[in-house]
């Protein structure tokens, strides 16, 4: 299954786009985020979470989206935690796209 989905992280300000493509992977495009890191693997082997993780060992988790998968639709939201982000108050997501 190829997909790519594209969600917004507040308040960090996250745009995270995820591609399942054989490989799973995550960059942020926006630069100007909170996340000290802005790109790596996708570690989905925990139902209704998507983790997004520095390499690929998967062993940095950078955001977890608590209640995404790959079946997520655009405009589904949940609750997110950002293990490192500048600030670590309580986060977001909202899928802004899915193709």
């Amino acid at each position: 299954m190829s997909v790519k989905l594209t969600f917004v992280v507040s308040p960090s300000q996250g745009i995270l786009v995820l591609e399942n493509l054989g490989s799973k992977t995550w960059i942020d495009t926006n630069t100007g985020s909170q996340l000290l890191f802005h790109g790596g693997n996708v570690d989905d082997h925990i139902d209704g979470q998507l983790i997004c993780c520095t390499d690929i060992s998967l062993s940095t988790p950078v955001v977890t989206l608590q209640g995404a998968s790959w079946d997520s639709a655009a405009g589904d939201t949940g609750s997110a935690s950002c293990d490192s982000c500048q600030d670590h108050s309580p986060q977001l997501w909202t899928l802004r796209t899915r193709e």
